[in-house]
Protein backbone atom coordinates (compact mmCIF):
# COMPACT_ATOMS: atom_id res chain seq x y z
CA UNK A 1 0.00 0.00 0.00
CA UNK A 2 1.34 3.42 -0.99
CA UNK A 3 1.87 5.66 2.02
CA UNK A 4 -0.30 8.80 2.20
CA UNK A 5 0.22 11.89 4.31
CA UNK A 6 -2.07 14.71 5.47
CA UNK A 7 0.68 17.09 4.35
CA UNK A 8 -0.05 16.25 0.70
CA UNK A 9 -3.62 17.58 0.74
CA UNK A 10 -2.70 21.00 -0.68
CA UNK A 11 -0.88 19.33 -3.58
CA UNK A 12 -3.86 17.02 -4.20
CA UNK A 13 -6.24 19.99 -4.17
CA UNK A 14 -4.07 21.92 -6.63
CA UNK A 15 -3.73 18.97 -9.00
CA UNK A 16 -7.53 18.63 -9.14
CA UNK A 17 -8.60 22.29 -9.24
CA UNK A 18 -5.54 24.18 -10.45
CA UNK A 19 -5.19 26.41 -7.37
CA UNK A 20 -4.21 26.09 -3.73
CA UNK A 21 -6.81 25.53 -0.98
CA UNK A 22 -7.82 28.29 1.41
CA UNK A 23 -6.18 28.18 4.86
CA UNK A 24 -9.35 26.94 6.58
CA UNK A 25 -9.59 24.03 4.13
CA UNK A 26 -6.07 22.86 4.92
CA UNK A 27 -6.68 23.39 8.62
CA UNK A 28 -9.92 21.39 8.59
CA UNK A 29 -8.32 18.54 6.66
CA UNK A 30 -5.55 18.28 9.24
CA UNK A 31 -8.05 18.38 12.11
CA UNK A 32 -10.16 15.60 10.58
CA UNK A 33 -7.09 13.49 9.77
CA UNK A 34 -5.71 13.77 13.31
CA UNK A 35 -8.95 13.32 15.26
CA UNK A 36 -10.74 10.98 12.87
CA UNK A 37 -14.02 12.88 13.14
CA UNK A 38 -15.65 16.03 11.83
CA UNK A 39 -16.64 19.10 13.86
CA UNK A 40 -20.41 19.19 14.27
CA UNK A 41 -20.68 22.71 12.79
CA UNK A 42 -18.60 24.40 10.09
CA UNK A 43 -19.38 28.09 10.67
CA UNK A 44 -18.31 29.35 7.26
CA UNK A 45 -19.64 32.47 5.53
CA UNK A 46 -20.98 32.68 2.01
CA UNK A 47 -18.24 32.64 -0.61
CA UNK A 48 -15.65 30.85 1.54
CA UNK A 49 -15.70 27.63 -0.50
CA UNK A 50 -17.80 25.35 1.71
CA UNK A 51 -18.24 22.68 -0.97
CA UNK A 52 -14.51 21.91 -0.62
CA UNK A 53 -15.64 19.82 2.35
CA UNK A 54 -16.27 17.13 -0.28
CA UNK A 55 -12.58 17.16 -1.27
CA UNK A 56 -11.55 16.96 2.38
CA UNK A 57 -13.83 13.97 3.00
CA UNK A 58 -12.47 12.09 -0.02
CA UNK A 59 -8.86 12.79 0.91
CA UNK A 60 -9.54 11.67 4.49
CA UNK A 61 -11.01 8.42 3.14
CA UNK A 62 -7.85 7.80 1.12
CA UNK A 63 -5.74 8.25 4.27
CA UNK A 64 -7.87 5.69 6.14
CA UNK A 65 -8.40 3.21 3.28
CA UNK A 66 -5.99 0.57 4.64
CA UNK A 67 -7.12 0.57 8.28
CA UNK A 68 -9.75 -2.17 8.03
CA UNK A 69 -12.10 -2.14 11.01
CA UNK A 70 -10.15 0.79 12.40
CA UNK A 71 -11.15 3.00 9.46
CA UNK A 72 -12.68 6.26 10.70
CA UNK A 73 -13.60 7.80 7.33
CA UNK A 74 -16.97 6.81 5.79
CA UNK A 75 -17.02 5.37 2.29
CA UNK A 76 -20.10 7.36 1.25
CA UNK A 77 -20.16 11.16 1.39
CA UNK A 78 -23.64 12.69 1.04
CA UNK A 79 -23.66 16.42 0.33
CA UNK A 80 -27.22 17.49 1.16
CA UNK A 81 -28.84 20.88 0.57
CA UNK A 82 -32.53 21.71 0.24
CA UNK A 83 -32.06 23.71 -2.98
CA UNK A 84 -31.87 21.79 -6.26
CA UNK A 85 -29.83 24.45 -8.06
CA UNK A 86 -27.18 24.16 -5.34
CA UNK A 87 -27.27 20.36 -5.62
CA UNK A 88 -26.40 20.76 -9.29
CA UNK A 89 -23.45 23.06 -8.45
CA UNK A 90 -22.10 20.59 -5.87
CA UNK A 91 -22.49 17.75 -8.35
CA UNK A 92 -20.24 19.56 -10.84
CA UNK A 93 -17.50 19.60 -8.20
CA UNK A 94 -18.10 15.92 -7.40
CA UNK A 95 -17.87 15.04 -11.10
CA UNK A 96 -14.58 16.93 -11.33
CA UNK A 97 -13.18 14.84 -8.48
CA UNK A 98 -14.46 11.65 -10.09
CA UNK A 99 -12.79 12.46 -13.41
CA UNK A 100 -9.55 13.57 -11.77
CA UNK A 101 -9.26 10.27 -9.88
CA UNK A 102 -10.25 8.15 -12.88
CA UNK A 103 -7.40 9.65 -14.95
CA UNK A 104 -4.87 11.15 -12.51
CA UNK A 105 -2.76 14.00 -13.86
CA UNK A 106 -0.41 14.28 -10.88
CA UNK A 107 1.50 12.04 -8.48
CA UNK A 108 -0.59 12.82 -5.38
CA UNK A 109 -3.89 12.30 -7.22
CA UNK A 110 -2.55 8.99 -8.52
CA UNK A 111 -1.71 7.87 -4.97
CA UNK A 112 -5.15 8.89 -3.72
CA UNK A 113 -6.81 6.97 -6.57
CA UNK A 114 -4.76 3.85 -5.89
CA UNK A 115 -5.62 3.90 -2.19
CA UNK A 116 -9.33 4.32 -2.96
CA UNK A 117 -9.13 1.38 -5.37
CA UNK A 118 -8.32 -0.88 -2.41
CA UNK A 119 -11.89 -0.23 -1.28
CA UNK A 120 -13.68 -0.21 -4.63
CA UNK A 121 -11.99 -3.35 -5.96
CA UNK A 122 -12.98 -3.73 -9.61
CA UNK A 123 -14.95 -0.48 -9.55
CA UNK A 124 -13.59 3.01 -10.23
CA UNK A 125 -11.76 4.89 -7.47
CA UNK A 126 -14.78 7.17 -6.97
CA UNK A 127 -18.29 7.57 -8.32
CA UNK A 128 -20.42 10.71 -8.10
CA UNK A 129 -24.21 10.64 -8.30
CA UNK A 130 -26.88 13.30 -8.18
CA UNK A 131 -30.16 12.34 -6.48
CA UNK A 132 -32.88 14.80 -7.33
CA UNK A 133 -35.98 12.65 -7.53
CA UNK A 134 -38.25 11.99 -10.45
CA UNK A 135 -38.69 8.79 -12.45
CA UNK A 136 -37.15 6.33 -12.81
CA UNK A 137 -34.87 6.09 -9.79
CA UNK A 138 -31.18 6.44 -10.63
CA UNK A 139 -29.94 4.05 -7.91
CA UNK A 140 -26.93 2.40 -9.57
CA UNK A 141 -24.85 3.85 -6.71
CA UNK A 142 -26.43 1.29 -4.36
CA UNK A 143 -24.73 -1.81 -5.75
CA UNK A 144 -21.89 -2.31 -3.27
CA UNK A 145 -21.25 -0.87 0.20
CA UNK A 146 -17.49 -0.61 -0.35
CA UNK A 147 -17.52 1.71 -3.38
CA UNK A 148 -16.27 5.24 -2.51
CA UNK A 149 -19.20 7.45 -3.45
CA UNK A 150 -20.26 11.08 -3.44
CA UNK A 151 -24.00 11.69 -3.38
CA UNK A 152 -25.29 15.21 -4.08
CA UNK A 153 -28.89 15.35 -2.99
CA UNK A 154 -31.84 17.19 -1.56
CA UNK A 155 -33.16 16.47 1.94
CA UNK A 156 -35.93 14.25 0.59
CA UNK A 157 -33.66 11.97 -1.42
CA UNK A 158 -31.31 11.31 1.52
CA UNK A 159 -33.68 11.64 4.46
CA UNK A 160 -36.36 9.27 3.17
CA UNK A 161 -34.02 6.30 2.56
CA UNK A 162 -32.29 6.96 5.89
CA UNK A 163 -35.68 6.36 7.55
CA UNK A 164 -36.43 3.20 5.50
CA UNK A 165 -38.94 4.98 3.26
CA UNK A 166 -36.89 5.93 0.22
CA UNK A 167 -39.06 7.82 -2.24
CA UNK A 168 -39.32 5.79 -5.43
CA UNK A 169 -37.45 2.83 -3.90
CA UNK A 170 -39.04 -0.62 -3.97
CA UNK A 171 -39.96 -2.22 -0.65
CA UNK A 172 -37.28 -4.89 -1.12
CA UNK A 173 -34.57 -2.23 -1.62
CA UNK A 174 -35.64 0.09 1.20
CA UNK A 175 -33.51 -1.69 3.85
CA UNK A 176 -30.51 -1.68 1.50
CA UNK A 177 -30.71 2.09 0.97
CA UNK A 178 -31.26 2.63 4.70
CA UNK A 179 -28.14 0.61 5.42
CA UNK A 180 -26.03 2.53 2.90
CA UNK A 181 -27.09 5.94 4.20
CA UNK A 182 -27.36 4.97 7.87
CA UNK A 183 -23.96 3.30 8.08
CA UNK A 184 -20.50 4.12 6.70
CA UNK A 185 -21.75 7.51 5.53
CA UNK A 186 -20.83 11.14 6.19
CA UNK A 187 -23.72 13.58 5.74
CA UNK A 188 -22.62 17.14 4.97
CA UNK A 189 -25.76 19.22 5.51
CA UNK A 190 -25.20 22.50 3.66
CA UNK A 191 -27.26 25.61 4.51
CA UNK A 192 -28.36 23.74 7.63
CA UNK A 193 -30.48 26.69 8.78
CA UNK A 194 -32.87 25.87 5.90
CA UNK A 195 -33.37 22.28 7.06
CA UNK A 196 -33.89 22.56 10.83
CA UNK A 197 -36.36 19.61 11.10
CA UNK A 198 -33.96 17.31 9.24
CA UNK A 199 -31.09 18.52 11.41
CA UNK A 200 -33.06 17.56 14.51
CA UNK A 201 -33.87 14.16 13.03
CA UNK A 202 -30.18 13.57 12.31
CA UNK A 203 -29.46 14.30 15.97
CA UNK A 204 -31.90 11.55 16.96
CA UNK A 205 -30.35 9.12 14.46
CA UNK A 206 -26.89 9.95 15.80
CA UNK A 207 -28.06 9.14 19.32
CA UNK A 208 -29.64 5.83 18.34
CA UNK A 209 -26.40 4.75 16.65
CA UNK A 210 -24.56 5.13 19.97
CA UNK A 211 -23.30 2.31 22.16
CA UNK A 212 -26.32 2.52 24.47
CA UNK A 213 -28.66 1.45 21.66
CA UNK A 214 -26.78 -0.87 19.34
CA UNK A 215 -26.18 -4.55 19.99
CA UNK A 216 -22.95 -4.95 17.99
CA UNK A 217 -19.63 -3.91 19.46
CA UNK A 218 -18.33 -2.60 16.13
CA UNK A 219 -20.14 -0.01 14.02
CA UNK A 220 -19.00 1.42 10.70
CA UNK A 221 -18.10 5.14 10.80
CA UNK A 222 -20.99 7.55 10.44
CA UNK A 223 -21.29 11.26 11.06
CA UNK A 224 -22.97 14.57 10.34
CA UNK A 225 -21.38 17.98 9.79
CA UNK A 226 -23.48 21.13 9.43
CA UNK A 227 -22.27 23.69 6.90
CA UNK A 228 -23.85 27.07 7.49
CA UNK A 229 -23.15 30.79 7.22
CA UNK A 230 -25.71 31.48 9.98
CA UNK A 231 -24.85 28.98 12.68
CA UNK A 232 -27.27 30.46 15.22
CA UNK A 233 -27.56 28.62 18.53
CA UNK A 234 -25.03 25.81 18.17
CA UNK A 235 -23.72 24.67 21.57
CA UNK A 236 -21.74 21.88 19.91
CA UNK A 237 -18.18 22.14 18.65
CA UNK A 238 -17.81 24.78 15.95
CA UNK A 239 -15.09 25.13 13.33
CA UNK A 240 -14.68 28.87 12.52
CA UNK A 241 -12.51 31.01 10.28
CA UNK A 242 -9.31 32.42 11.76
CA UNK A 243 -7.04 35.41 11.16
CA UNK A 244 -5.02 33.67 8.45
CA UNK A 245 -8.23 33.33 6.42
CA UNK A 246 -9.02 37.04 6.75
CA UNK A 247 -5.62 38.09 5.38
CA UNK A 248 -5.59 35.57 2.53
CA UNK A 249 -5.26 37.44 -0.81
CA UNK A 250 -8.38 35.82 -2.32
CA UNK A 251 -10.55 34.83 0.64
CA UNK A 252 -9.66 38.02 2.50
CA UNK A 253 -11.14 40.16 -0.29
CA UNK A 254 -14.42 38.28 -0.01
CA UNK A 255 -14.53 38.59 3.78
CA UNK A 256 -13.53 42.26 3.97
CA UNK A 257 -15.50 43.72 1.05
CA UNK A 258 -17.96 46.55 1.80
CA UNK A 259 -21.65 46.13 0.89
CA UNK A 260 -23.58 49.29 1.90
CA UNK A 261 -27.34 48.99 1.42
CA UNK A 262 -29.86 51.84 1.31
CA UNK A 263 -33.19 51.43 3.11
CA UNK A 264 -36.24 52.58 1.13
CA UNK A 265 -39.90 52.53 2.15
CA UNK A 266 -41.82 52.07 -1.07
CA UNK A 267 -44.90 53.93 0.21
CA UNK A 268 -42.82 57.07 0.79
CA UNK A 269 -40.26 56.71 -1.93
CA UNK A 270 -42.62 56.36 -4.91
CA UNK A 271 -43.90 59.60 -6.30
CA UNK A 272 -47.44 60.06 -7.42
CA UNK A 273 -47.87 59.04 -11.02
CA UNK A 274 -44.94 56.63 -10.93
CA UNK A 275 -47.01 53.58 -10.01
CA UNK A 276 -46.61 50.58 -12.23
CA UNK A 277 -49.36 49.22 -14.39
CA UNK A 278 -51.76 46.96 -12.55
CA UNK A 279 -50.92 43.28 -12.78
CA UNK A 280 -52.84 41.50 -15.46
CA UNK A 281 -55.28 38.64 -14.96
CA UNK A 282 -54.23 36.03 -12.45
CA UNK A 283 -51.21 38.11 -11.44
CA UNK A 284 -53.34 40.30 -9.19
CA UNK A 285 -52.29 39.53 -5.63
CA UNK A 286 -55.23 39.16 -3.29
CA UNK A 287 -54.88 41.16 -0.07
CA UNK A 288 -51.88 43.17 -1.35
CA UNK A 289 -53.26 46.53 -2.50
CA UNK A 290 -49.79 48.10 -2.70
CA UNK A 291 -48.48 45.64 -5.31
CA UNK A 292 -48.32 48.36 -7.97
CA UNK A 293 -46.34 50.64 -5.67
CA UNK A 294 -43.97 47.81 -4.80
CA UNK A 295 -43.25 47.04 -8.43
CA UNK A 296 -42.86 50.72 -9.34
CA UNK A 297 -40.25 51.14 -6.61
CA UNK A 298 -38.38 48.03 -7.77
CA UNK A 299 -38.38 49.13 -11.41
CA UNK A 300 -37.15 52.58 -10.41
CA UNK A 301 -34.19 51.07 -8.55
CA UNK A 302 -33.36 48.73 -11.43
CA UNK A 303 -33.16 51.71 -13.79
CA UNK A 304 -31.03 53.58 -11.23
CA UNK A 305 -28.63 50.64 -10.91
CA UNK A 306 -28.24 50.40 -14.69
CA UNK A 307 -27.50 54.15 -14.83
CA UNK A 308 -24.94 53.77 -12.02
CA UNK A 309 -22.84 51.39 -14.12
CA UNK A 310 -23.06 53.24 -17.45
CA UNK A 311 -19.56 53.62 -18.82
CA UNK A 312 -18.41 50.56 -16.88
CA UNK A 313 -18.61 46.88 -17.87
CA UNK A 314 -22.27 45.75 -18.09
CA UNK A 315 -23.51 44.83 -14.58
CA UNK A 316 -25.30 41.78 -13.24
CA UNK A 317 -28.30 43.00 -11.23
CA UNK A 318 -30.26 40.84 -8.82
CA UNK A 319 -33.90 41.54 -7.93
CA UNK A 320 -35.15 39.36 -5.06
CA UNK A 321 -38.82 39.40 -4.02
CA UNK A 322 -40.77 37.33 -1.51
CA UNK A 323 -43.58 36.07 -3.76
CA UNK A 324 -43.67 34.17 -7.03
CA UNK A 325 -46.50 36.43 -8.28
CA UNK A 326 -44.41 39.54 -7.71
CA UNK A 327 -41.40 37.96 -9.41
CA UNK A 328 -43.42 37.16 -12.52
CA UNK A 329 -44.92 40.64 -12.65
CA UNK A 330 -41.59 42.41 -12.12
CA UNK A 331 -40.08 40.23 -14.83
CA UNK A 332 -42.92 40.97 -17.26
CA UNK A 333 -42.79 44.73 -16.74
CA UNK A 334 -38.99 44.83 -16.88
CA UNK A 335 -38.99 43.14 -20.25
CA UNK A 336 -41.62 45.58 -21.51
CA UNK A 337 -39.86 48.69 -20.17
CA UNK A 338 -36.22 47.85 -20.82
CA UNK A 339 -36.48 45.68 -23.90
CA UNK A 340 -34.17 42.92 -25.08
CA UNK A 341 -31.79 45.38 -26.77
CA UNK A 342 -30.90 47.21 -23.55
CA UNK A 343 -30.67 44.30 -21.10
CA UNK A 344 -31.16 40.56 -20.72
CA UNK A 345 -33.72 39.42 -18.14
CA UNK A 346 -33.80 36.03 -16.43
CA UNK A 347 -36.52 34.65 -14.13
CA UNK A 348 -35.69 32.24 -11.27
CA UNK A 349 -38.71 31.19 -9.24
CA UNK A 350 -37.94 27.74 -7.91
CA UNK A 351 -39.66 24.71 -9.46
CA UNK A 352 -38.34 23.72 -12.87
CA UNK A 353 -37.28 20.60 -14.70
CA UNK A 354 -33.63 19.55 -14.31
CA UNK A 355 -33.11 20.14 -18.04
CA UNK A 356 -34.37 23.71 -17.60
CA UNK A 357 -32.17 24.22 -14.54
CA UNK A 358 -29.22 23.18 -16.68
CA UNK A 359 -30.17 25.84 -19.22
CA UNK A 360 -30.38 28.44 -16.44
CA UNK A 361 -26.97 27.38 -15.16
CA UNK A 362 -25.54 27.99 -18.64
CA UNK A 363 -27.03 31.50 -18.69
CA UNK A 364 -25.50 32.24 -15.28
CA UNK A 365 -22.06 30.89 -16.20
CA UNK A 366 -20.63 34.33 -17.01
CA UNK A 367 -21.47 35.71 -13.54
CA UNK A 368 -20.14 32.80 -11.51
CA UNK A 369 -17.70 33.71 -8.77
CA UNK A 370 -14.27 34.16 -10.31
CA UNK A 371 -15.52 33.69 -13.90
CA UNK A 372 -14.38 36.04 -16.63
CA UNK A 373 -17.13 38.60 -17.26
CA UNK A 374 -18.38 38.32 -20.85
CA UNK A 375 -21.68 40.23 -20.55
CA UNK A 376 -22.43 42.32 -23.62
CA UNK A 377 -25.27 44.18 -21.87
CA UNK A 378 -26.74 44.32 -18.36
CA UNK A 379 -28.21 41.09 -17.00
CA UNK A 380 -31.17 41.41 -14.62
CA UNK A 381 -31.91 38.26 -12.60
CA UNK A 382 -35.39 38.35 -11.03
CA UNK A 383 -35.72 35.72 -8.33
CA UNK A 384 -37.54 34.58 -5.23
CA UNK A 385 -35.95 33.12 -2.09
CA UNK A 386 -34.50 30.29 -4.21
CA UNK A 387 -31.48 32.52 -4.86
CA UNK A 388 -30.60 32.82 -1.17
CA UNK A 389 -28.87 29.54 -0.48
CA UNK A 390 -25.56 28.65 -2.01
CA UNK A 391 -26.20 29.83 -5.59
CA UNK A 392 -22.73 30.69 -6.85
CA UNK A 393 -23.28 34.00 -8.63
CA UNK A 394 -21.49 37.31 -8.23
CA UNK A 395 -23.80 40.34 -8.60
CA UNK A 396 -22.88 43.99 -9.07
CA UNK A 397 -26.21 45.27 -7.75
CA UNK A 398 -28.94 43.90 -5.52
CA UNK A 399 -32.49 45.19 -5.07
CA UNK A 400 -34.35 43.12 -2.51
CA UNK A 401 -37.63 43.29 -0.65
CA UNK A 402 -37.40 43.46 3.12
CA UNK A 403 -37.05 40.07 4.78
CA UNK A 404 -35.81 38.56 8.06
CA UNK A 405 -32.19 39.39 8.85
CA UNK A 406 -30.83 35.89 8.23
CA UNK A 407 -32.55 35.80 4.82
CA UNK A 408 -31.14 39.22 3.93
CA UNK A 409 -27.62 38.14 4.87
CA UNK A 410 -27.97 35.14 2.57
CA UNK A 411 -29.16 37.37 -0.28
CA UNK A 412 -26.28 39.80 0.23
CA UNK A 413 -23.93 36.86 -0.01
CA UNK A 414 -24.53 37.03 -3.79
CA UNK A 415 -23.45 40.71 -3.98
CA UNK A 416 -19.82 41.21 -5.00
CA UNK A 417 -19.17 37.69 -3.81
CA UNK A 418 -15.59 37.66 -5.10
CA UNK A 419 -14.66 40.98 -3.48
CA UNK A 420 -14.00 42.70 -6.80
CA UNK A 421 -12.80 46.30 -6.94
CA UNK A 422 -16.23 47.84 -7.58
CA UNK A 423 -18.73 49.97 -5.67
CA UNK A 424 -21.83 47.77 -5.51
CA UNK A 425 -25.37 49.12 -5.64
CA UNK A 426 -27.77 47.76 -3.01
CA UNK A 427 -31.29 48.67 -1.87
CA UNK A 428 -33.67 47.06 0.63
CA UNK A 429 -37.32 47.96 -0.12
CA UNK A 430 -40.14 47.77 2.42
CA UNK A 431 -43.79 48.33 1.50
CA UNK A 432 -46.33 49.83 3.86
CA UNK A 433 -48.00 46.45 4.35
CA UNK A 434 -44.66 44.86 5.37
CA UNK A 435 -44.34 47.26 8.29
CA UNK A 436 -47.94 47.16 9.51
CA UNK A 437 -48.47 45.83 13.02
CA UNK A 438 -51.40 43.78 11.70
CA UNK A 439 -49.37 42.02 9.00
CA UNK A 440 -48.67 38.33 9.58
CA UNK A 441 -46.75 37.21 6.49
CA UNK A 442 -47.54 33.59 5.50
CA UNK A 443 -43.82 32.87 5.02
CA UNK A 444 -42.04 35.14 7.49
CA UNK A 445 -44.74 35.98 10.03
CA UNK A 446 -43.98 39.26 11.82
CA UNK A 447 -40.21 38.94 11.35
CA UNK A 448 -40.06 41.46 8.49
CA UNK A 449 -41.21 44.35 10.64
CA UNK A 450 -38.86 43.34 13.48
CA UNK A 451 -35.96 43.07 11.02
CA UNK A 452 -36.76 46.52 9.60
CA UNK A 453 -36.64 48.02 13.08
CA UNK A 454 -33.19 46.46 13.63
CA UNK A 455 -31.99 47.78 10.27
CA UNK A 456 -33.20 51.30 11.02
CA UNK A 457 -31.50 51.18 14.41
CA UNK A 458 -28.21 50.21 12.75
CA UNK A 459 -28.65 52.91 10.08
CA UNK A 460 -29.29 55.58 12.74
CA UNK A 461 -26.03 54.63 14.44
CA UNK A 462 -24.18 55.26 11.17
CA UNK A 463 -25.51 58.81 10.69
CA UNK A 464 -28.38 60.55 8.98
CA UNK A 465 -28.32 58.48 5.78
CA UNK A 466 -30.42 55.27 5.89
CA UNK A 467 -27.44 53.05 5.04
CA UNK A 468 -26.68 49.63 6.55
CA UNK A 469 -23.42 47.77 5.99
CA UNK A 470 -23.86 44.11 4.96
CA UNK A 471 -20.19 43.27 4.46
CA UNK A 472 -19.07 40.36 6.63
CA UNK A 473 -16.42 42.37 8.45
CA UNK A 474 -18.50 45.44 9.32
CA UNK A 475 -22.00 44.00 9.70
CA UNK A 476 -23.30 45.40 13.01
CA UNK A 477 -27.06 44.81 13.00
CA UNK A 478 -28.51 43.23 16.14
CA UNK A 479 -29.66 39.71 15.25
CA UNK A 480 -32.79 39.70 17.41
CA UNK A 481 -34.55 36.35 17.57
CA UNK A 482 -37.88 37.90 16.49
CA UNK A 483 -36.15 39.38 13.42
CA UNK A 484 -35.05 35.97 12.12
CA UNK A 485 -36.89 33.46 9.96
CA UNK A 486 -39.08 31.13 11.93
CA UNK A 487 -37.96 27.52 11.94
CA UNK A 488 -40.16 24.48 12.25
CA UNK A 489 -39.39 21.52 14.51
CA UNK A 490 -39.41 17.82 13.74
CA UNK A 491 -41.35 15.40 15.93
CA UNK A 492 -39.46 13.38 18.52
CA UNK A 493 -38.15 10.20 16.91
CA UNK A 494 -39.04 7.53 19.46
CA UNK A 495 -37.73 3.94 19.50
CA UNK A 496 -41.25 2.76 18.71
CA UNK A 497 -41.19 4.90 15.55
CA UNK A 498 -37.92 3.30 14.49
CA UNK A 499 -39.35 -0.16 15.03
CA UNK A 500 -42.24 0.69 12.71
CA UNK A 501 -40.05 2.38 10.09
CA UNK A 502 -37.66 -0.58 9.96
CA UNK A 503 -40.54 -2.82 8.83
CA UNK A 504 -40.57 -2.53 5.05
CA UNK A 505 -42.24 -5.65 3.68
CA UNK A 506 -45.04 -5.18 4.33
CA UNK A 507 -45.11 -1.59 5.56
CA UNK A 508 -47.25 -1.48 8.72
CA UNK A 509 -50.63 0.23 8.68
CA UNK A 510 -49.55 2.52 11.54
CA UNK A 511 -46.71 4.03 9.53
CA UNK A 512 -45.04 7.23 10.80
CA UNK A 513 -45.19 10.14 8.34
CA UNK A 514 -41.60 10.52 7.14
CA UNK A 515 -42.15 14.03 5.73
CA UNK A 516 -42.65 15.36 9.27
CA UNK A 517 -39.12 14.25 10.23
CA UNK A 518 -37.65 15.88 7.12
CA UNK A 519 -39.57 19.16 6.89
CA UNK A 520 -41.60 19.57 10.06
CA UNK A 521 -45.30 20.32 10.26
CA UNK A 522 -45.25 23.40 8.01
CA UNK A 523 -45.05 21.27 4.91
CA UNK A 524 -45.89 22.37 1.39
CA UNK A 525 -49.11 21.06 -0.21
CA UNK A 526 -49.22 17.58 -1.72
CA UNK A 527 -47.17 17.43 -4.90
CA UNK A 528 -47.42 15.47 -8.11
CA UNK A 529 -44.71 14.75 -10.68
CA UNK A 530 -45.53 15.61 -14.27
CA UNK A 531 -43.60 15.62 -17.53
CA UNK A 532 -44.29 16.59 -21.12
CA UNK A 533 -42.96 15.35 -24.40
CA UNK A 534 -42.73 16.85 -27.88
CA UNK A 535 -43.11 13.43 -29.53
CA UNK A 536 -46.56 12.69 -28.10
CA UNK A 537 -49.55 14.02 -30.06
CA UNK A 538 -52.92 12.87 -28.66
CA UNK A 539 -54.67 14.06 -31.83
CA UNK A 540 -52.70 11.74 -34.11
CA UNK A 541 -51.67 8.93 -31.76
CA UNK A 542 -53.84 6.40 -29.96
CA UNK A 543 -53.15 5.05 -26.47
CA UNK A 544 -51.25 2.02 -27.77
CA UNK A 545 -48.91 4.17 -29.85
CA UNK A 546 -48.25 6.44 -26.87
CA UNK A 547 -47.56 3.41 -24.67
CA UNK A 548 -45.06 2.03 -27.18
CA UNK A 549 -43.28 5.38 -27.39
CA UNK A 550 -42.95 5.56 -23.60
CA UNK A 551 -41.63 1.99 -23.46
CA UNK A 552 -39.10 2.77 -26.18
CA UNK A 553 -37.89 5.97 -24.49
CA UNK A 554 -38.91 5.75 -20.81
CA UNK A 555 -39.48 8.95 -18.82
CA UNK A 556 -36.37 10.28 -17.13
CA UNK A 557 -36.02 12.46 -14.06
CA UNK A 558 -34.53 15.26 -16.19
CA UNK A 559 -37.92 15.64 -17.90
CA UNK A 560 -39.96 15.65 -14.70
CA UNK A 561 -41.01 18.35 -12.31
CA UNK A 562 -42.78 18.09 -8.95
CA UNK A 563 -45.56 20.66 -8.59
CA UNK A 564 -48.24 21.39 -5.99
CA UNK A 565 -51.34 19.35 -6.70
CA UNK A 566 -53.54 22.45 -6.63
CA UNK A 567 -51.44 24.13 -9.35
CA UNK A 568 -51.71 21.13 -11.67
CA UNK A 569 -55.46 20.90 -11.02
CA UNK A 570 -55.88 24.59 -11.91
CA UNK A 571 -53.92 24.10 -15.10
CA UNK A 572 -56.00 21.09 -16.13
CA UNK A 573 -59.32 22.73 -15.26
CA UNK A 574 -58.79 26.19 -16.67
CA UNK A 575 -56.66 26.60 -19.79
CA UNK A 576 -53.48 25.32 -21.33
CA UNK A 577 -51.70 28.69 -21.22
CA UNK A 578 -51.75 28.51 -17.40
CA UNK A 579 -48.79 26.15 -17.84
CA UNK A 580 -46.58 29.24 -17.79
CA UNK A 581 -47.93 30.00 -14.32
CA UNK A 582 -47.17 26.49 -13.14
CA UNK A 583 -43.48 26.06 -13.71
CA UNK A 584 -42.18 29.55 -14.23
CA UNK A 585 -40.91 29.49 -17.81
CA UNK A 586 -42.34 32.17 -20.07
CA UNK A 587 -43.92 30.40 -23.05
Amino acid sequence: MIVASPDDFAAFFEEVHGYRPFPWQTRLQRLVAESGRWPRVLDLPTGSGKTAAIDIAIYHLSLEADRGKGRRAPVCIAFVVDRRLVVDDAFLRAQKLQKALAAPQGPVTARVAQRLKTLSGEGPPLIARRLRGGIPREDNWARTPSQPTILCSTVDQIGSPLLFRGYGVSDSMKPVHAGLIGSDCLILLDEAHLAEPFRQTLEWVHGYRGKNWREAEYAAPWGVALLTATAGQTPQEVFPLEDEDRVHPVLGRRLNVSKPARLVEAAKGTAKGEEAASPAGDEAEEGDSDLGRRIAAILKEVHASIDRFRGAPPPAIGVVVNRVVRAREVFRQLREEIGAEEADCLLLIGPSRPVDRDNVADQLASIRTGAERTLQKPLVVVATQCIEAGVDIDLDALITEAAPLDALRQRFGRLNRAGRDIRPYAVILAAKSDLSARTDDPVYGKAIRQAWDCLQEAAAANGSDPIVEFGLRDFAVRMEKDALSRKDDAPVLLPAHLDLLSQTSPIPAADPEVALYLHGTSRQPDAITILWRGDIDPKNQNDEQVRRLLLLVPPRSAEAIALPLWAVRRWLEERGQALAHVWGKVL
